[in-house]
């Protein structure tokens, strides 16, 4: 599979510049950026690293930068365009939720124009029962289901297929620890001069 390139970003509040309306606002503050080269490092399915799955990359990010809402805005090198590899929200409790990372589209005049449904992903995302989940989620695919009748496309972008089993958006699952994994695959496979714990920072 082809190299990949991320860059890792944190939800952070800062002053506004001149704070007339407002005292802060919010900003994406960029941690880190993981090169090509890196990512063979890194991921399973670009090369011998030990990272496989979202719960892993999640645990990878929370170790390096601790609790926080994250996006990673990610690049293929077959294409020049930047879309949104990852969203999530995570604690120090080592849970996790998936923030929505697609868009609902309709061509005019060859323009793309959004239409989000961000009443229902809202409600999905703060449900706190099965049941509600459950409601919000046949919500979401009955207003989808309507889009496709009218024409509307949606372009989904995430981690698939560099990552595997990426949980629903809203839902609340915990991290895996990537490191036990490692060190089995660097027994197995005697492979020296490694760096202790992939922590790559």
């Amino acid at each position: 599979m082809n190299e990949i390139w991320v860059q890792i970003k944190r939800k952070t509040e800062v002053p506004t510049k001149y704070q007339r309306n407002h005292e802060i606002r919010i900003d994406w503050k960029t941690l880190y950026e993981i090169q090509k080269e890196e990512s063979r490092k890194i991921f399973e399915t670009v090369g011998n690293g030990p990272i496989r799955t979202t719960s892993e990359f999640v645990y990878f990010i929370h170790e390096n930068f601790g609790a926080g809402e994250y996006m990673c805005i990610a690049r293929t090198p077959t294409s020049p365009h930047f879309f949104l590899f990852l969203k999530f929200i995570c604690d120090d409790f080592k849970n996790y939720k998936i923030e929505p990372t697609y868009t609902s589209y309709k061509k005019r005049k060859r323009k793309f124009v959004p239409r989000i449904h961000k009443n229902i992903l809202r409600n999905l995302r703060l449900s706190t029962t099965e049941e509600d989940r459950k409601f919000y989620q046949q919500e979401l695919d009955y207003a989808e289901e309507q889009d496709r009748e009218k024409g509307l496309t949606q372009n989904r972008r995430g981690p698939h297929p560099y990552l595997i089993n990426t949980p629903r958006v809203g839902e609340l699952k915990e991290m895996e620890d990537y490191r036990d994994k490692e060190d089995d695959f660097e027994e197995n496979n005697n492979i020296n001069n490694n760096e202790d714990g992939m922590t790559i920072w």
